[in-house]
């Protein structure tokens, strides 16, 4: 039986700017929506459309004491994803982990975004996509590195690809692979002070 948690994560700076990630249960898997925080409100962003297949969920505390979420589900393919925080005073980062082990030579998975309402998107370059709410408030949503070795340290792991109001976000597949049949990929949403 899936568990069921209803909860989010939350990354702040100092002046209280930040991103969130909100999960629900929808029935067969969780759904989530990305917000930016400001203040203690929360604007939407994005929200996964259509979700991937998370469907059980664990909150855990890292080492240094920040909170995770770790999530693993399947669609005919074994999915699993981290969402963990890193924040200072002039920067707070959202960090998605996502692996999937598929058969050889499927398709390799993607993820895909649907832009809030209010909210506009440009391309940085095929690895980033700049946010910004009616406000004024820039975010930025980035293809991120994974630490698998000394030779790949700096390798993007995914690209961004926008379309009208969504953003699909793809694995590379490689370098990082452990298998032909595994890939990770990891991204991030962040929120910048600024000056």
């Amino acid at each position: 039986m899936p568990s069921q948690l209803t909860g989010e994560i939350t990354t702040l700076d100092r002046d209280g700017v930040g991103v969130q990630a909100v999960f629900t249960w929808l029935g067969d898997r969780y759904g989530h929506s990305i917000y930016a925080v400001k203040a203690g409100r929360a604007t939407p962003l994005l929200e996964a459309a259509p979700p991937p297949p998370l469907q059980e969920a664990v909150k855990h505390k890292l080492e240094d004491g920040r909170s995770s979420l770790l999530f693993t589900g399947s669609d005919g393919r074994y999915w699993s994803a981290t969402l963990f925080t890193l924040s200072s005073v002039n920067f707070a980062i959202l960090c998605f982990d996502f692996a999937c082990r598929r058969k050889p030579n499927a398709e390799l998975p993607s993820i895909a975004y649907a832009l809030a309402d209010g909210i506009s998107a440009t391309p940085v370059d095929d690895y980033a996509v700049k946010l910004r709410t009616r406000d004024g408030r820039e975010f930025l949503l980035r293809s991120a590195e994974l630490p698998t070795s000394i030779e790949t340290a700096s390798v993007r792991t995914c690209r961004l690809l926008l379309t009208q109001q969504v953003i699909r976000i793809e694995p590379l597949g490689s370098p990082h692979v452990s298998t032909r049949e595994t890939v990770q990929w990891r991204y991030e949403v962040s929120a910048f002070a600024a000056g």
